[in-house]
């Protein structure tokens, strides 16, 4: 079996979401997505910061690129709070995201630092936003390409993935069983 997900496929996704210029916290947010995609609302992670209020960028305001063996995401945000004292403005944060081949689940996790970019950011504001986005796109959380139900589904049991490629804008994955697996990878080796 195999998948393959094109960069332009979660860029259309997200342009239906309309969050260009939009402003939220993060409560609403995690309200917002789910219900714009049809599906049921998903719990707040707990680890999530307090008390944050964003506007997106007018323009492209979440991207995803894939390429170099890696998936990364950027969001561009006009501006962002958190309480009363902090304000910034123009903030751009990158996250690169690595397949993980160990389990049939196909996840996607972060294993380096976030990047930032943005207007007047000084020492301690780089501190702060680290300090936030580190949690919201937080290294604990694994994004799988498969469906929970479909992994566990026992067709799958004897599944391993062969190949997870990440290049020119394509996410590919493909399974077989677990002596094609073993196979395939001797002859890479």
């Amino acid at each position: 079996m195999s998948v393959q997900l094109h960069q332009s496929a979660l860029n259309n996704l997200v342009e239906q979401l309309d969050l260009n210029g939009k402003n939220f916290d993060l409560d609403e947010l995690y309200s917002y997505i789910p219900k714009k995609l049809g599906q049921e609302a998903v719990p707040i992670p707990d680890d999530m910061p307090d008390n944050l209020k964003l506007r997106f960028a007018a323009v492209e305001p979440v991207r995803f690129t894939f390429s170099d063996s890696r998936a990364r995401i950027t969001l561009r945000l006009a501006s962002l709070s958190k309480g009363r004292r902090k304000r910034w403005r123009n903030v751009t944060v990158t996250g690169d995201y690595l397949p993980d081949r160990t389990a049939v689940d196909a996840y996607l996790f972060r294993e380096e630092s976030i990047r930032l970019t943005g207007h007047q950011l000084g020492f301690s504001d780089q501190i702060v936003l680290r300090g936030i986005f580190s949690k919201v796109l937080s290294r604990k959380r694994k994004y799988a390409l498969l469906q929970k139900s479909l992994a566990k589904n026992p067709q799958f049991a004897d599944l391993r993935i062969n190949r997870f490629v990440i290049e020119d804008g394509w996410i590919c994955v493909a399974w077989s069983a677990q002596r094609l697996a073993d196979a395939v990878e001797s002859v890479q080796r």
